[in-house]
């Protein structure tokens, strides 16, 4: 087992929730201490942040939402389910906008199963992923909370793909990425 790799900056959208601080460790389960239950942890004894619901319109504001962006880009995928984990707590889960948060949140979750070699955990994390953002896919393609999900989630599928082909992390792999609306739009 070996730390995630950072991905190539280059490649990166700037940072959406810059207020907020990138953890110092990608947590591996079995290799790096637990983040909030583990005293060695990066967040242990850090209380989460109260959330407010936001509906989807205002994800522009929705910092937490946001911070996980940030994290999943930069593959702090145990780090952005947390995150969108909180979000999610405060959606109508039957929703849309819970469904999708859902979604995001087992996307990540696949990306560090594949990490760890879960084959299975893949599998089964990427096909909830595909289900779960189905509903926002369909009713909004052109954008939903930020993302262009057409174009988006063709990226997502192609790296599937190519994560079901190759067993394990590869140096240099193109992972998917999260390229939010310009921020500054109304």
């Amino acid at each position: 087992m070996h730390p995630i790799a950072e991905p190539d900056p280059s490649t990166l959208p700037p940072l959406y929730a810059p207020e907020r601080m990138l953890p110092p460790y990608r947590y591996v389960p079995g290799l790096l201490p637990h983040p909030s239950a583990d005293p060695e942890g990066h967040s242990y004894g850090h209380p989460e942040p109260d959330i407010d619901h936001f509906a989807p319109e205002f994800w522009r504001s929705d910092v937490e939402y946001l911070h996980g962006v940030d994290l999943f880009n930069r593959r702090y995928y145990w780090e952005a389910h947390e995150a969108w984990e909180r979000v999610w707590h405060g959606c109508d889960k039957a929703r849309t906008q819970g469904l999708f948060i859902q979604g995001l949140i087992q996307l990540s979750a696949a990306l560090l199963k594949w990490h760890l070699g879960a084959e299975r955990g893949v599998l089964l994390l990427f096909e909830g992923a595909r289900t779960k953002t189905a509903p926002a896919r369909n009713e909004f393609p052109h954008g939903y909370m930020g993302i262009a999900l057409a174009s988006w989630w063709e990226e997502v599928e192609a790296c599937y793909s190519h994560l079901i082909a190759t067993p394990g992390p590869v140096a240099g792999m193109r992972l998917p990425v999260i390229r939010l609306e310009e921020l500054s739009k109304d």
